[in-house]
């Protein structure tokens, strides 16, 4: 195939053609000093617009890769915005930071702390993303103590102290309302579970007292019946 030279065509006509028809480069290039070769490069690309890159399935697992990014940023947007779930709600929420420690990376991160009637959560807006989440019904117990921050100060920080032997840390400027709030839910299911519980059992209780009556009623009747032969 003869190169062509079009003497009409502008900057538009050759931005339109590597968009959509793409143009391939393919170059050998030696530089010489005093005839003599030191350095070569030798060279093969393809430049085009996206579409016509992904429609010959070119970068095609970049474009998924991007895709997958985008459907974890939506979803991580829409966590920040509406992250309650059935039936949750806000007891209170207030700003505070929450101790994150991953490998070596061991820093103080800013979110917003939400006291649910089921959980306690961080939450951070930008980049969105949930720093933390415990339910009620997996933590042993609330405890303040004294720690430093950033300022290199003492103060008041949350310990939340997880059944699987983890702490989470929190600290916020209403600490004391966090703690206090945290608890009394965490409280209240520990009631409803101990209701649900008791019930539970009472019926078991139930059930287990009418099986002699009903043994016994058994015998009786197996009694009689040997009479009557």
């Amino acid at each position: 195939m003869e190169p062509e030279r079009c003497t009409n065509a502008g900057l538009v006509d050759l931005l339109d053609r590597i968009l959509t028809k793409g143009v391939v480069l393919n170059a050998d290039i030696i530089i010489s000093v005093a005839g003599v070769p030191l350095l070569g490069l030798n060279l093969r690309a393809a430049l085009a617009g996206m579409d016509t890159m992904l429609r010959y399935g070119i970068w095609n697992d970049w474009d998924a890769a991007q895709r997958a990014w985008a459907a974890e940023q939506q979803r991580l947007k829409a966590l920040s915005t509406n992250f309650l779930l059935n039936g949750e709600e806000i007891r209170l929420r207030t700003f505070g930071t929450y101790w994150y420690s991953h490998g070596i990376y061991q820093a103080w991160r800013p979110g917003d702390v939400y006291v649910t009637n089921r959980r306690i959560a961080v939450i951070r807006k930008e980049p969105p993303e949930l720093l933390f989440a415990a339910y009620y019904e997996d933590i042993d117990y609330f405890a303040l103590k004294k720690g430093e921050l950033v300022a290199k100060r003492d103060t008041d920080i949350l310990h939340i102290r997880l059944k699987d032997g983890t702490v989470a840390k929190i600290h916020s400027a209403e600490i004391h309302a966090l703690r206090d709030a945290a608890e009394r839910e965490m409280r209240s299911v520990r009631l409803l579970q101990d209701a649900g519980h008791e019930e539970l059992d009472a019926e078991t209780r139930m059930r287990s007292n009418s099986l002699p009556n009903m043994s016994a009623g058994g015998r009786y009747a197996k009694r009689e019946m040997e009479m009557v032969r």
